[in-house]
């Protein structure tokens, strides 16, 4: 019997959300599910209190570096045996570009990244950034699973390959930021399932050693049509073996490195040729998926009940991932009691 879940959104009652947040709460409710408000307003944090604890890492200044001579870049977003008949992907990719003569560099999360490593390994030595971990881990103890939803673009801070003075961060959300890697730091130790739509997608790329760039022409509210890529690889059927995809796309950015123990599962190639990384997902561990296309838009498709049902199966599938989640966790605490009694 299907049970109620308890799922986390991370939300923002004082500031524009946009329409975003609140479709995926729609979403939410559509599958009879209750809605834990993650907002961090509740933490109160000064922003300038926050920067000051920046100012003090010590290894803010080898983060160029050390991004540099990253060897880890995208896969190839080309099906490996191009002989395969994987719907005709030889009409929709260019020739596979020929791979760079350097070995490739896997990284655990955020090895490739020293800054965010020393954020997890520190955090309880410094006051303003313990509070927003605890308060996290907290929330987090009392959900089925999250979801991080889109949001204004992510501070080039937390994964350039040049630093960028801490002050250009006033005019943006590091707090927001911050939360939510503690959220996906404590979603991977719990193993509990993770969702990221537009911004909640590029942030947990940058949280595994990724990187963004900006992306022009991307920012319309239309439904942008894109290939499914790599299927026989994946691990989470959420497009339901189909090779073609239609969503809500709005983003200014959107992910350049592939950050490691991620797979990209959906492209658009656009007319310039340049390919923008639509989804991704774990190759390991519990769930985790990233879409950077919005499918919490699947009631604007009334008139069109195909493209309805494959966004709003995105969300179905996430659930019964969550579904499963609680019942490992009903079945632990039982063993336990047992154990204890």
């Amino acid at each position: 019997m299907k049970e109620n879940l308890i799922i986390g959104l991370l939300w923002d009652k004082n500031s524009n959300k946009g329409i975003t947040t609140p479709l995926v709460r729609s979403a939410i409710d559509d599958f009879d599910h209750h809605v834990l408000e993650i907002n961090k307003d509740e933490i109160g944090i000064n922003i300038n209190f926050l920067l000051n604890e920046l100012k003090t890492f010590p290894l803010r200044k080898t983060l160029g570096e050390n991004l540099r001579q990253l060897t880890f870049r995208t896969p190839p977003l080309i099906p490996q045996n191009r002989n395969q008949n994987i719907h005709d992907s030889k009409k929709i990719f260019p020739p596979p570009i020929p791979a760079r003569p350097v070995p490739l560099k896997e990284s655990h999360g955020n090895a490739s990244n020293e800054f965010l490593n020393y954020l997890f390994s520190n955090s309880n030595n410094y006051i303003n950034i313990s509070k927003i971990k605890n308060y996290a881990y907290t929330k987090l103890n009392n959900c089925n699973g999250m979801i991080l939803p889109g949001g204004i673009d992510i501070e080039k801070y937390f994964y350039q390959v040049e630093t960028e003075p801490l002050d250009n961060l006033l005019s943006s959300d590091p707090i927001r930021t911050i939360l939510e890697l503690f959220i996906i730091n404590r979603c991977v130790t719990l193993g509990l399932p993770l969702l990221g739509i537009c911004r909640g997608c590029q942030i947990i790329n940058v949280y595994f050693g990724g990187t963004l760039k900006n992306v022009e022409n991307e920012n319309q509210e239309d439904h942008k049509k894109f290939a499914i890529i790599q299927k026989e690889n994946s691990r989470h059927s959420i497009f339901q073996n189909k090779n073609h995809m239609n969503a809500v796309s709005m983003h200014n950015q959107c992910i350049d490195l592939i950050g490691n123990n991620l797979t990209p599962t959906s492209l658009s190639i656009r007319n310039d040729n340049n390919k923008v990384v639509k989804s991704i997902e774990s190759k390991t561990g519990s769930l985790i998926l990233g879409t950077q296309f919005h499918p919490e838009f699947y009631d604007d498709y009334g008139s069109n009940e195909r493209i309805h049902q494959r966004n709003k199966y995105i969300f179905e599938y996430y659930f019964k991932t969550c579904q499963s989640y609680l019942y490992k966790m009903e079945i632990n605490k039982s063993i336990k009691n047992r154990k204890l009694s």
